[in-house]
């Protein structure tokens, strides 16, 4: 024999409250779970950059590279000036002898010709610094990054921040963009207005990415 079940309008009422009661502990219990505060540290990334042993080995080697770079161009100008001189002379001697046109000629060619071949030097070693040096904050950047993440996992840091807030704002007077702007610019760029010292861990960062760039180069 067959049953049939029939729900009455006070029992639909009954488990629609039910449900909803339900739904709502589920939810307050989600929302409970959320609610646990992030743990967060801050960092200054200028003075972790200022501190940090690579940076100052790899600044040495550009320093080198620097120093090579103006020997070189000082030896390329003397012998342009050395070349100029020459020419002088010669131009001095074909006034008086009215005679050495197609020598001072080629004199003046290859002076032109050393005169190009320095500019373009000039430029290509100019330029192989600055990449050099941007790789240089690329690789320190990249660095600091990776030591922060794995500090973060094994402190249980939930956020590390950027802390900016002790640098003053400045004025480039040479900009193009007014100095209200350049303030103001600055002023929303700034994603912190205070952070508690206790939260910084500056000093701690570059500890351990010293130590493990010292065990690196063991």
């Amino acid at each position: 024999m067959q049953t049939n079940w029939t729900i009455n309008g006070p029992t639909l009422i009954l488990l629609a409250i039910l449900i909803a009661m339900l739904g709502y502990q589920a939810g307050a219990e989600r929302l409970g779970q959320q609610q646990d505060p992030a743990t967060i540290a801050t960092i200054n990334l200028t003075k972790v950059m200022e501190g940090l042993e690579q940076r100052s080995e790899s600044e040495v080697k550009l320093d080198q590279m620097r120093r090579d770079f103006e020997a070189e161009r000082d030896r390329r100008q003397r012998r342009i000036q050395t070349m100029e001189t020459e020419m002088r002379e010669k131009q001095q001697q074909v006034r008086e002898e009215r005679a050495g046109m197609d020598e001072l000629q080629r004199i003046e060619e290859r002076i032109a010709l050393e005169s190009l071949n320095f500019q373009a030097w000039l430029r290509f070693q100019t330029d192989r610094i600055d990449v050099e040096k941007a790789l240089l904050w690329q690789d320190l950047y990249r660095a600091v990054r990776r030591a922060t993440g794995e500090m973060a996992r094994s402190e249980r840091y939930d956020l590390v921040i950027y802390d900016n807030t002790d640098e003053e704002l400045f004025i480039n007077p040479e900009s193009r963009m007014s100095r209200e702007m350049q303030v103001q610019q600055q002023m929303v760029s700034r994603m912190l207005i205070h952070a508690s010292s206790s939260l910084d861990i500056t000093t701690e960062l570059v500890e351990r990415m010293n130590n493990q760039y010292r065990a690196g180069n063991r």
